[in-house]
């Protein structure tokens, strides 16, 4: 099946290209729930292309794992005493809109 006939039966094919390896196994393993089924399997197929040895696989798990780490010390960051002040003082739907704004920045 030549490009052209891949990326009309499944749209994601040529998207999934673009994808990092880590991308591709973390759309495999730890978000397939959040992606379309023609996605994951988009995924999967460019996966099985790229034919990874096991170093560029542990490579990519150490990237996500990196990424993981990442998010979690933001996550888990203190805030600073006028933000505990605000969360305190403002009704709820004003603190969406201020952790918005505080977050765009």
């Amino acid at each position: 099946m030549n490009n052209e006939a891949q990326t009309a039966v499944n749209p994601f094919v040529e998207v999934m290209k673009e994808r990092t390896d880590a991308e591709l196994i973390e759309i495999l393993t730890l978000k397939s729930q959040d992606y379309q089924p023609l996605a994951v399997e988009a995924a999967l197929t460019e996966l099985k292309i790229r034919n990874l040895s096991k170093t560029e696989i542990h490579f990519a798990q150490a990237e996500l794992e990196k990424k993981r780490k990442e998010v979690l010390i933001v996550a888990n960051k203190l805030l600073s005493w006028p933000l505990k002040a605000v969360f305190i003082f403002l009704p709820g739907y004003l603190r969406v809109l201020f952790l918005h704004v505080i977050n765009s920045r």
